[in-house]
């Protein structure tokens, strides 16, 4: 994984291999269990920890590893003893990191077209729109949560776009086609505000769907 053979590893302890910063952190967390252990000489609270840490490669740039540590204490002679098990998780860390690069990239886009995002978790009913949804919708800020978002668009729908918009979109989270619809709201002041509006849906590996879109003014 980091590029050293069995024998230059044996006889070091972990921090050895990682970087002085990561080092440091593993060092303060073993000595914060040891102190506590210590100071009140109960059984440990906390038997294993993961964290994700920098190793050193011996012959390249630094690798993301994943740390799971199990500490527990020695009958014999009551000492506290850590093992650990490793995982290379950079692959991962590059990904989710090109990931929050083209997110962050499509909602610049978005924000420079004036665009509203918005994503609706069926698996936890939570529906979370974006800056800009909330300043299409003339949200106050202290009403911005996704526990309210669904019942603010229900409540600024114009009263003759109401039926059709629940009902294409009804149609399009049972079908899992492309929501494609145009709408008026009514905004706290009165004013009409026409909206385009596109969306598609995803489905999670166990089968739940989660439809995104966006809101685009007329």
């Amino acid at each position: 994984m980091l590029g050293f053979t069995q024998a230059e590893c044996e006889g070091t302890v972990v921090t050895t291999f990682l970087t002085p910063e990561s080092a440091l952190r593993v060092s303060a967390e073993l000595a914060t269990v040891a102190r506590k252990y210590a100071e009140d000489g109960h059984p440990l609270t906390r038997t294993y920890y993961t964290e994700e840490f920098l190793a050193l490669h011996k012959s390249g740039p630094p690798v993301t590893i994943e740390v799971t540590a199990f500490i527990w204490q020695n009958e014999k002679n009551r000492c506290l003893e850590v093992y650990g098990l490793l995982r290379d998780i950079s692959d991962r860390k590059r990904a989710e990191a090109t990931i929050r690069a083209g997110e962050a990239r499509l909602r610049l886009a978005a924000r420079a077209a004036g665009l509203g995002i918005w994503l609706w978790d069926f698996a936890d009913g939570s529906l979370d729109w974006d800056e800009r949804m909330c300043e299409i919708y003339a949200v106050p800020m202290d009403e911005r949560s996704p526990d309210h978002y669904f019942n603010l668009w229900h409540a600024h729908l114009h009263p003759d776009d109401r039926v059709q918009a629940e009902t294409t979109l009804a149609e399009a989270l049972r079908t899992g086609t492309e929501w494609d619809h145009t709408f008026r709201i009514v905004l706290p002041d009165g004013r009409v505000r026409h909206l385009h509006t596109v969306s598609v849906t995803e489905y999670s590996a166990q089968g739940v769907p989660s439809p995104h879109g966006r809101h685009q003014p007329g």
